[in-house]
Formats: C-alpha cells, structure tokens, sequence
C-alpha cells in the first residue's frame, strides 16, 4: 500500500523534508521488496531441506544451496 493512500502524506513533501529524491525513495521501496521476496525464497528453501534432514548442518546447508542439489 501506498504511504499516500494509508496515510494522507504527500511523498514530495516527506522526501524534501528528508532530503532525498522521489526517485530515491522508489529506489529504495523497489529495492526492500525484491530483498524481502528473495529472503522468503531463501527461508523456504531452508524449510524445505530441514523437512527431509532435520540434524542438517548449517554449513552442509548452505553448500547444498549453492550447489543448487
């Protein structure tokens, strides 16, 4: 949702306050999501291996993950 939309707040205004440009602030929105899906992907992932080994290492995991098995 939208800052505008849930709040009344004018983003040109929050960003003059703040010093940072609208583009910026999209920026940095667009950035926080794909970081947010990605880490979600990850945690599933991780769910994934931990129901078929439960004792499964972190280190193992993680060289399991990068060799994409």
């Amino acid at each position: 949702m939208r800052t505008e939309q849930a709040y009344g707040i004018d983003i040109s205004l929050l960003c003059l306050l703040s010093g940072y440009s609208r583009q910026a602030y999209y920026k940095q929105l667009r950035h926080k999501e794909k970081r947010e899906l990605q880490e979600g992907l990850i945690i599933s992932q991780v769910k994934d291996y931990r129901k078929v080994q439960k004792r499964l290492g972190t280190v193992k995991l993680l060289w399991l993950m990068a060799v994409g098995e």
